[in-house]
């Protein structure tokens, strides 16, 4: 049975497993039956991680090559350091003016808003319900 990749498994997890049994097994009345499998793990004998090479890469991303990959991820690391660093300095910003200024709003605005974020909650709502 071939389970896939399992290396988030660990001692006590159970898994389901389908299976097809061949077309040409011996027995006529198993040929081409589907069956899912329930196993237990016990225990984890022998850790076996993949190598890291081009085969790697094109079996877990659009990539060719296991370079390829290392740069798609640098990419996407330093895009997502990047939004984290603007959110924080955003995030700042806005405490320390919290802090300073002190604006009186509008109540007009006030209840506008939350009109508008009401109807935004119900118009959620019933597109979650049809679906």
């Amino acid at each position: 049975v071939e389970f896939g990749r399992i290396g988030w498994c660990k001692s006590g997890n159970v898994m389901l497993g389908p299976v097809q049994s061949a077309a040409n097994a011996p027995r006529p009345e198993v040929r081409g039956v589907k069956a899912l499998f329930e196993v237990s793990i016990e225990a984890i004998k022998d850790r076996i991680l993949p190598d890291l090479d081009d085969t790697f890469a094109k079996l877990v991303s659009d990539e060719d090559t296991m370079d390829g990959l290392r740069s798609t991820i640098r990419v996407r690391m330093d895009e997502e350091s990047r939004k984290v660093m603007q959110n924080n300095v955003q995030k700042a910003i806005e405490s320390r003016l919290m802090e300073i200024v002190q604006v009186q709003v509008p109540k007009t605005l006030v209840e506008e808003r939350l009109q508008n974020k009401f109807a935004t909650v119900i118009k959620d709502k019933e597109w979650t319900m049809r679906g």
